[in-house]
């Protein structure tokens, strides 16, 4: 008597959120509980009970401890495990971690296993499959989340179905006792036939109306699921969008942090070297030297604002690839031109083969494709080599860029392609970290099928396919520098160099030529430097 007062007391001050209350009579009923006070179907109803009051007032543990009391139990209705395991997920959901998830997820094979059975499917709670679904969604696992929900409706329409028939079999089996009933009637009372059949009109008539009144609440039913998947499905879309919409928003703030942050680097360099330069004036050397860094912090500068508006347009979707043939042969020979003297600084050995062959592609973004790959893998590289590779298959070509650098950990090597990510900071003082970002939107854009290998310590292969042209193969590789290297002796008076700046360059080259004069042909003179090149392209 006094352990059922204490249990119905506890249950009523849970009910009246007097919490404190509620514990103190449950500690006081607890042990004569589980002395036997109770038959055992009694006892778990209150253990459950009281479990379920203290996962709303966040008493997790206490709960679980009671629902292994319960569970200890032994020949425990389906029905109460199915209630159990319910409880279950809502404390593991509760609790959140890691070993909270494990468990839970033991609870919902539980049930898994219990719906199996035809005869538990018919009798268990519907709304377990929807705590399922809870369960799933406060750990973030919205796919089986989406996959329990399913089955919670499904389940909720499959029992409407069966009562729906179970109504029409009724309702049927009532029209033929009626029939029956009519025919007896007739029989035994033709006097009375046309009173007879007068009330059997006003029976079929309420069965009818019965009949399809049924009819129609199912077809409102299915009506109402079909809207709430459809609402649920919009849902999901604006969740998605929105989310779209914060990430773009999160970028935006990124780049806006990042741009002006290394901006400000080569602009404050620019300052601070005109300011030397104003004071070098009467050493042509040291002048010298601070002009050339003011045209790397130029050139840097310009790199930089480059790839923001490259990135900005790919990101935009507002770039129009124009495709055309393009040398292979001429854009490798000008990243060797662009990239030598840098890595020639850093005692790194630029390689890249003499090929002749023409692609189909968008010369800018392929331009910037290779540029910012072997740009990347000179940055990050501290000894050994730069090499790209050149490889001719089945109708395509395979440009690889293989450095010997530290390499990329496996579980990093889709960080890379990501907006403003720099796995080593420390070596990455210049660029904004949207490099390869702006490589992989280029090659989904252009259709060029790109990947990346890597191994800590074992370098890096960045693989770009690019399909062949049908046109007539490319000039020779000679002809074809010969004509690159006539361009640009040719573009130097649009630059203003005069001669005096122009001939040491040359001698740096280990060619000897003589300027063009106005009008004249151009003179091929830096066809196989590999030391130094002008920064400008």
């Amino acid at each position: 008597m006094a352990a059922n007062l204490d249990a119905n007391s506890a249950i009523i001050e849970f009910r009246a959120s007097r919490v404190p209350q509620a514990i103190a009579f449950m500690q006081r009923a607890l042990p004569l509980l589980k002395e036997g006070a109770q038959d055992p179907y009694t006892t778990c109803s209150n253990l459950t009970a009281w479990a379920s009051q203290l996962i709303r007032v966040s008493h997790v543990r206490t709960a679980l401890d009671l629902l292994e009391t319960c569970r200890s139990r032994s020949n425990l209705p389906v029905t109460t495990e199915l209630y159990l395991s319910r409880l279950y997920l809502e404390a593991y959901a509760a609790l959140g971690t890691a070993d909270a998830f494990e468990k839970g997820e033991r609870e919902v094979r539980k049930i898994d296993a219990a719906l199996l059975d035809e005869a538990t499917w018919q009798i268990v709670h519907v709304r377990v499959l929807e705590h399922i679904s809870l369960f799933y969604e406060s750990f973030g696992r919205y796919e089986a989340a989406l996959k329990a929900r399913k089955r919670y409706n499904a389940l909720t329409a499959e029992r409407q179905r069966l009562a729906n028939e179970k109504t029409r079999v009724e309702t049927l089996e009532k029209l033929d006792v009626a029939l029956k009933d009519q025919e007896n009637t007739r029989l035994k009372a033709e006097a009375e036939a046309e009173v007879q059949a007068e009330r059997q009109r006003g029976w079929i008539v309420g069965f009818a109306a019965v009949a399809v009144g049924a009819l129609l609440a199912a077809a409102a039913l299915v009506v109402a699921v079909r809207r709430g998947r459809r609402l649920a499905k919009v849902s999901a879309e604006l969740e998605a969008r929105n989310g779209e919409l914060e990430q773009r928003s999160a970028s935006r703030i990124r780049l806006l942090a990042a741009a002006c942050h290394d901006l400000r680097q080569p602009a404050h360099a620019l300052g601070m070297l005109a300011e030397l330069g104003s004071d070098a004036t009467e050493d042509p050397t040291r002048y010298l030297h601070c002009l050339q860094s003011v045209r790397r912090s130029a050139a840097s500068l310009g790199d930089m604002l480059d790839e923001l508006m490259d990135l900005g347009r790919l990101d935009g979707g507002h770039y129009t690839p124009h495709l055309s043939d393009i040398s292979l042969g001429e854009l490798l020979q000008e990243a060797m031109l662009h990239f030598g003297p840098l890595a020639k600084r850093k005692g790194l050995t630029l390689e890249a083969p003499p090929v002749d062959i023409l692609i189909v592609s968008d010369r800018h973004l392929l331009r910037r494709m290779l540029f910012n790959v072997v740009s990347n893998a000179i940055k990050y590289t501290d000894t050994g080599s730069v090499r790209v590779d050149v490889e001719r298959v089945d109708g395509e070509v395979r440009l690889r860029v293989q450095d010997t650098g530290p390499g990329i950990p496996q579980d990093k090597l889709d960080d890379v392609f990501r907006d403003y990510v720099r796995l080593n900071p420390l070596k990455a003082a210049e660029g904004l970290g949207i490099g390869l970002s702006i490589v992989r939107r280029s090659a989904e854009l252009l259709a060029h099928p790109l990947t990346l290998t890597s191994s800590p310590d074992e370098g890096t292969t960045i693989t770009l396919t690019l399909p062949i042209s049908q046109s007539e193969s490319a000039t020779s590789s000679g002809d074809a520098t010969a004509e690159v290297a006539a361009a640009r002796v040719a573009y130097w008076p649009s630059w203003k160099m005069t001669s005096t700046c122009a001939k040491p360059w040359l001698r740096c080259c280990d060619v000897g030529a003589t300027p063009c004069s106005p009008g004249s042909a151009p003179t091929p003179c830096w066809t196989n430097c590999r030391r130094h090149a002008p920064s400008q392209t």
